[in-house]
Parts: C-alpha cells; structure tokens; sequence
C-alpha cells in the first residue's frame, strides 16, 4: 500500500513508465503508461464460510478446561501464526491470543469455526466438579478457579490415605 504519484490514492502500487520517467501509480492511474511491475499477490488462506450448528451436539460436553493449550498447539502443528489462524477464521488477532492465553472463552461459532479448522475436540465430557480424593498430580494447577482449600483438602486426603 502507498500513495499514488498521479492521483494521490492511497491503493497498491504499480510501477509505470509515464512520459519516460518512472513512478508508482495505483491501478486507475496505470492505464496511461507502460507497467512494468505490477503489486505482488498476498497468499489468501481459505476462510470457513458457513458453519452448521446442531443444538443436540452441545448436550452432556462442557468446554475442555485446558481449551487455550489445545487451539495453540494445534495452531503450531499447523504451522500457522495467530494472525493467519485469525485470518482463516475471520476473527481479529487479539480474540486469537486472548483464547490461547485462556482469558476469553469462545461462543458456541468460534468454537465450531475452531475445531473445524484446527480439526480438535474442544469440548469434553461433563463431569461431577466434586474435588474428593485428589491428590497433588490430579490438581490443575492452571486451573483459575484452584484456591488453597482445594490444595489442603487434597492434602489432607493423601494424609489420611485410602
């Protein structure tokens, strides 16, 4: 992107022989020389353009608690940048590193869009939150909702063994 020599457009420029000096024009403008190097083509990643979404899929599976770890990694095995996967997905970058460093959850489409592009289950399982019987290799300690009681109750378990 610049500004036109001709018409001051701010466009992608062509490179063009007007009257025996060269300049960089936008693409209007080009018509009245000879091109001699036309703008390079950006790559385009293919975006997802629709989405079935079945309300029957959703029954009995929660969110995936370690969901920011598993788009990254499958973003990485991929090859992809966060701003290509934010291109592909038609979402803003920021949304993209706010998933993976776990501070947003995605809505029910961006998690679609989500798995169907990285090819992931993000969703698992409802299961019974009750902390009983954990010992420290079952605690998640990335865990945002973790408090010490979780941490003493479990080691109070181990303490009193099985």
């Amino acid at each position: 992107m610049g500004i036109c020599d001709m018409c001051g457009r701010d466009s992608e420029l062509y490179k063009v022989i007007v009257e025996g000096s060269v300049i960089e024009v936008c693409e209007s403008c080009s018509k009245y020389g000879t091109v001699i190097e036309a703008p390079k083509k950006k790559e385009v990643i293919r975006k997802i353009d629709s989405l079935y979404i079945d309300e029957e899929d959703n029954k009995g599976e929660t969110l995936a608690e370690d969901f920011s770890f598993r788009i990254k990694k499958a973003r990485e095995k991929k090859g992809l940048t966060q701003e290509r996967l934010a291109l592909a997905l038609a979402e803003k970058e920021g949304t993209i590193h706010r998933l993976e460093s776990g501070q947003l959850k995605p809505s029910d489409v961006l998690l679609r869009k989500l798995e169907q592009f990285l090819q992931i289950n993000l969703k698992e399982e409802n299961k019974d939150k009750k902390k009983i019987n954990k010992t420290k290799e079952d605690i998640n300690f990335r865990d945002k909702g973790l408090t010490i009681g979780d941490i003493l109750d479990a080691k109070n378990k181990k303490q009193e063994g099985p």
